[in-house]
């Protein structure tokens, strides 16, 4: 059986537009941030740093990425 090509994040944002409760959504979001952390892992396993390119403003701010111009 072949299948179309949908990536993970058409089924995890399905899975959250159908939660029936804010800890059903909260659980979606805890299986997408492992499989998020998963694959960072993955990617290190290989020698190579995943880059940020999308992060919380607490986290930049945290860090020190904010931009101060």
């Amino acid at each position: 059986m072949t299948t179309n090509y949908q990536p993970s994040a058409y089924y995890f944002r399905r899975e959250l537009r159908n939660a029936k409760t804010k800890d059903a959504a909260i659980q979606v979001g805890m299986r997408a941030i492992l499989e998020l952390e998963m694959l960072k892992e993955w990617v290190r396993s290989k020698g190579m740093i995943p880059p940020k390119l999308h992060v919380p403003a607490s986290e930049a701010e945290a860090k020190g990425w904010t931009d101060t111009d």
